[in-house]
């Protein structure tokens, strides 16, 4: 019995009892087409926290300040970086190429009759370089301007839209905290981080402006760095971990009262839990799949039960077992299978739908797609065996006999 054959067969006994099929197939659709759509739903996640570092700047490097232990116990909301700290680093860690001092907070920016609630960030004349963003128009504030804590701003894309709309904001004047603050540039669009955050949507001032004149507060939020090349990264965090170390006083085996992140570490523990929730999510479906195959043998065995006349008048005839088997594993196997093709294809279905419906960010690769079709077959295998050996054995005799 040729492969031909077998397939032919197949699809002939599937097609007299269609409704039965479909339902028999259902588990095995529902399977592949929740891992395609889950794996394709987390690879999009993981690629797009690539880009985000991308847009960062790879080399980028925040140093935040930290809890201080005070009595034997820890003490939060303590201020812990001084504008002298990112001097040092200037002058003292060369693997550092930029950096800029970080003030932040949430203010409410007011142009005539419009005014919109924004993040301000206070910054060096390094930011651009730090952050890597280019500027649409205008241009950016420059060291003297930061000495004198000039009443400069330059603003994000979205800043721009819900103040000045069609008009130039170059030149024109916005309150932040009743602080006037003339626009001297405006970024080019970034868009949303992967945790939803909107970039466009923040007024830049000298770092000098902000603690003095808008936040009026002697300590910053963080200080932010690039280091020299993606390779220097490590070297610039323990260049600056043993600088500041030094500055704040931290005794041997101490507790750091700051914290170095680097951009890698944001993406490696962002997609660590996209792959944990991937990984669980394709477990239940590929458990779901398994429960499908279960279904498959339940209705093979019935349908052997119900053709063993058939299969009686095949053996009195000369059919040897090994063909009866492979008949009735053939069946399986192309139920699954057609199962699985269906599947995969609904599973890029939705996950093409998935952007369109909620704004989710998907990426179909074929890995996925080839690998649950491959273990739909595989459970048609697995599960066609016992019905297929089932039916091989029997008796010709018996079976002619049968009612």
């Amino acid at each position: 019995m040729t492969l031909a054959d077998v397939l032919g067969t197949a699809l002939w006994s599937l097609s007299r009892s269609r409704t039965r099929t479909g339902l028999t197939m259902l588990g095995i659709i529902i399977g592949v087409a929740a891992v395609v759509s889950v794996v394709s739903l987390g690879q999009g996640a993981i690629a797009n926290t690539e880009a985000d570092i991308s847009a960062m700047g790879i080399n980028l490097i925040t140093v935040s300040p930290g809890a201080k232990m005070s009595g034997g116990f820890r003490t939060t909301g303590v201020t812990t970086l001084v504008p002298d700290d990112a001097l040092a680093i200037r002058s003292e860690c060369p693997a550092v190429a930029n950096v800029s001092e970080g003030v932040k907070t949430t203010a409410q920016a007011i142009y005539q009759q419009k005014n919109a609630s924004t993040t301000v960030e206070g910054g060096s004349d390094e930011y651009p370089l730090v952050r890597g963003w280019r500027l649409s128009s205008g241009g950016f504030f420059g060291p003297e301007q930061v000495r004198q804590a000039a009443k400069v701003c330059v603003i994000g894309e979205l800043i721009r839209e819900k103040l000045f709309g069609s008009d130039e904001p170059i030149g024109r004047i916005l309150r932040v905290n009743r602080v006037p603050l003339e626009v001297i540039g405006v970024f080019a669009p970034k868009g949303q981080t992967s945790s939803g955050q909107d970039q466009d949507d923040v007024v830049v001032v000298p770092w000098t402006t902000g603690l003095r004149r808008i936040i009026g507060a002697k300590h910053l939020n963080s200080v932010l760095l690039s280091a020299r090349s993606a390779e220097q990264v490590p070297k610039a965090v323990e260049q600056v971990t043993s600088l500041l170390e030094r500055r704040h006083r931290i005794p041997p085996g101490g507790e750091n009262d700051f914290s170095c992140q680097t951009q890698r570490e944001v993406a490696e523990a962002q997609e660590a839990a996209t792959l944990l929730m991937m990984t669980l999510v394709s477990v239940v479906a590929l458990i779901a799949l398994f429960v499908g195959g279960v279904g498959v043998m339940n209705i093979m065995l019935v349908s052997v039960l119900e053709r063993t006349r058939e299969i009686g008048i095949r053996m009195a005839i000369g059919a040897r077992s090994r063909a009866v088997m492979w008949q009735f594993l053939g069946e399986t196997v192309v139920l699954t299978s057609l199962g699985g093709l269906i599947g995969a294809a609904l599973g890029i279905g939705v996950a093409h739908l998935i952007p369109v419906a909620i704004g989710w960010p998907t990426r179909v690769t074929a890995a996925p797609v080839v690998v649950s079709f491959l273990f739909s077959a595989a459970v048609g295998l697995f599960f066609g065996l016992y019905p297929a050996y089932q039916a091989s054995k029997m008796d010709p005799i018996e079976a002619l006999r049968y009612e």
